[in-house]
């Protein structure tokens, strides 16, 4: 059982409600659901310092991504880059992306002033090798407000990780010129696939994943903050048939899934693109008024 500090959300910390219930507990980690806007959190949390020293040290989903085959990211990237065109019209700009890691997104976006946040420390010296001192290593909250400076802001498996998501937002909207294109990538807690698994949908990885969001939620803290214009969209994905695996192994090195995680790893059959979109990804796209 992970220990965790003695922060404790008395009220919901998406629309200050005071009224939950009950979902799960998972490694000592009380999981519930506000009945006004439906967001699933964490109750009990660690620090940010906490959090910050925990991802340098263990192994979560979004890890195991950046040591897959770059193609398989660009796939979903791309596919971004397209939409941001489409919405915007703009090829070029100020792009800021706050949880950027290695900076693969920053990657795709040649054409672009790129800029990135990382709380990694490991992560960010990898996207700091490639952008200088347009990485950030940290947290959103220290980031240095640079006011009506970007022209998008993309937060990709990144909300819900945050302990403060709707001080998150609205530092992204101070942040975003007018007309300026927020990106929310999430998974959705209200597909067929989380209801029917549970528990052990895949995502629900306390402490990583302290906040699981759906469309009611996403839209009120997107409205809170002032975002308008709201589209959500459920954008298909490609992934390795191992990272198959691992997501239902969910972690657990006793796991059979595992095992066979581990198994497939060895050879190039664990490399095998699998398509997928079980609508267990949401993206939300908003603009500043």
């Amino acid at each position: 059982m992970i220990s965790t500090s003695s922060m404790h959300y008395d009220l919901c910390p998406i629309c200050q409600g005071s009224h939950f219930r009950k979902q799960y507990n998972v490694d000592g980690f009380e999981i519930d659901k506000c009945n006004d806007c439906e967001v699933v959190f964490v109750r009990n949390i660690m620090t940010v310092e906490t959090l910050a020293s925990y991802y340098e040290t263990a192994a979560s989903d979004e890890f195991i991504y950046t040591s897959e085959n770059i193609y398989f990211l660009n796939h979903y990237y791309n596919k971004l880059k397209r939409e941001i065109y489409r919405i915007t019209g703009k090829t070029s700009g100020n792009i800021l992306d706050v949880g950027c890691s290695g900076g693969y997104f920053l990657d795709i976006m040649q054409e672009w002033n790129r800029y990135g946040i990382e709380i990694s420390d490991k992560e960010a010296s990898i996207a700091k090798s490639k952008y200088g001192d347009n990485i950030v290593s940290g947290v959103i909250e220290n980031y240095p407000v640079r006011e009506s400076f970007f022209d998008v802001i993309t937060l990709q498996d990144v909300l819900d990780h945050c302990i403060n998501p709707t001080e998150v937002i609205d530092s992204c909207y101070k942040m975003l010129k007018p007309g300026g294109l927020i990106i929310i990538k999430v998974h959705d807690i209200s597909c067929l696939y989380a209801r029917i698994s549970g528990k052990t949908f895949y995502a629900i990885l306390p402490p990583f994943h302290l906040f699981y969001f759906s469309k009611k939620p996403l839209a009120f803290i997107l409205t809170r903050s002032g975002f308008r214009n709201f589209k959500f969209k459920h954008i298909g994905q490609i992934i390795q048939l191992k990272t198959v695996f691992y997501r239902l192994s969910r972690g657990n090195k006793n796991s059979i899934f595992y095992k066979i995680y581990l198994l497939l790893s060895r050879f190039s059959l664990g490399n095998i693109p699998i398509p997928k979109n079980l609508h267990d990804i949401i993206t939300v796209f908003a603009t500043k008024e």
